[in-house]
């Protein structure tokens, strides 16, 4: 038996079980996401001053697109 009154889903909310990268775009080092967050292994920061960008893994911003200081690490102090 058909429902009287047909319904239709417009659009579904959930959470996605993989992690969604961001990138901050900031002069400064950050120690949180934009949105007051804690920053997770893969997000990326470009630091407009330097034009150097960074990948945050193991809890530290390495940066990437450095040809003679490659190994570099900055440790996040929060």
């Amino acid at each position: 038996m058909s429902s009287p009154r047909p319904q239709l889903t417009i659009a579904s909310i959930g959470v996605s079980p993989i992690p969604v990268n961001v990138t901050i775009i900031s002069e400064q080092l950050p120690v949180y996401r934009d949105n007051g967050g804690d920053l997770q292994k893969g997000d990326r920061w470009f630091d407009p001053l330097t034009g150097v960008e960074h990948l945050f893994i193991s809890g530290e911003w390495t940066p990437i697109n450095i040809s003679s200081d490659w190994n570099t690490v900055i440790p996040v102090q929060s």
